[in-house]
Parts: structure tokens; sequence; C-alpha cells
């Protein structure tokens, strides 16, 4: 019984392996997401297992049949990835300005892409918040990166950008007493990252 079922679980990771090469969901060299198990770049496809190298760079061997069964989210098939970084910038400063900097600053940041369609990357004015008992206004981001793996990287590029233009323009990227209340970690330039493929 128990070889029985070991042959009827290769012979279900050989079917699902045949499926998968004829759908070509995804390649070697692509970065993937399987359901919430393992994300990281398809290193390796055989008869029984797909091999995914994750973020951690350990190789994971995944049974063909689990992942034929699985949601799968290929990030190499988008021209490119959608992105969004949350700013936060002391209320004393007029909001039209402030937006038009930020704007600049993302716009000449390095890696950063227009739309797929062409529409420039841009900043949304997203009104007053309450944040460590100080009231700043929030900024959004938006803006494409070339792929998945650029998401990794290009945010602290733009960080860097938003930094040089809001000094070059005389003001404080990060208020001081918000600094001294919570520490870096949640002050002014406190983002938040979320990458869409599209």
């Amino acid at each position: 019984m128990v070889i029985g079922l070991a042959i009827q679980a290769n012979i279900a990771n050989v079917f699902s392996g045949i499926v998968l090469n004829i759908e070509r969901p995804f390649q070697i060299g692509d970065s993937i997401q399987i359901t919430d198990l393992v994300r990281g770049v398809v290193v390796d496809m055989t008869w029984r297992t797909v091999r995914i190298r994750n973020v951690a760079g350990f190789i994971v061997a995944m049974p063909n049949a689990k992942v034929s069964e699985a949601t799968v989210i290929n990030f190499s098939a988008v021209d490119r990835v959608s992105m969004k970084l949350e700013y936060y910038a002391d209320a004393r400063h007029d909001p039209g300005r402030m937006g038009g900097l930020l704007t600049t600053a993302l716009q000449n940041a390095d890696k950063v892409m227009a739309s797929a369609t062409g529409g420039p990357p841009f900043v949304r004015y997203d009104g007053i918040r309450g944040v460590n008992g100080q009231w700043l206004c929030k900024y959004n981001l938006f803006f494409w990166v070339e792929d998945y793996d650029a998401s990794f990287v290009v945010p602290e590029l733009v960080w860097r950008s938003v930094y040089r233009t809001l000094a070059e323009a005389g003001i404080e990227p990060t208020p001081p007493d918000l600094m001294e209340a919570a520490g870096p970690a949640a002050v002014a330039t406190n983002a938040q990252r979320q990458a869409i493929p599209v």
C-alpha cells in the first residue's frame, strides 16, 4: 500500500510536470510566488519538482502536483511593476509646494519609470494625519519600476532623491521633534512599500 501511494504521487507529479510545460505559467529565471509558501527565482524544472531560490538564497523544491494546484504569481510576466510610497511631512509646509517638490524628486530618481501607457510618476496629497503626537501631511508617491526585483532597490533611490530635493529647497526632511519623540523608524520619511504587478 505504501509503495502504491508513492507511485501514485510520482505519477501525479509527472503529469503535473507535463501540464506545467504545456501551459508555461513560468520558466527558468522568472521571479514567482506560489501562494504564500515560497517566493523567489525559478532555477530548475524537472519531471517531479520545481526548484526555486528564495530571497534567503535557499533552494526550495516543490512537487509539480502542488505547484499545478496552487495560485502562482509570475512577477516576470509583466511589462513593469507599479509602486506606492507614503511620505509624511510637517503640516506647516504648503501642500502645493511640497507636492511639487516631491514630484520633482520622484521624476529625478534613478530607475523610476512611467506607466505602461506613458503616464508619468505622480504625487497625491492625502490630507493630515496624527502620527506619534504630531500633525503631519500625508503624500502618496506613485511610480513604476522595471520588474519585481527592482521594487527592492528603487525605493531607496527615491528616498535619496527626496532628501536631496528637500534639502536644496531649505526644508528639513525629518522634523527634529518627531525624531526625538519616536525615533528614526517612525519619522516623516517612514514609507510603506507596495509592489503591484500591472
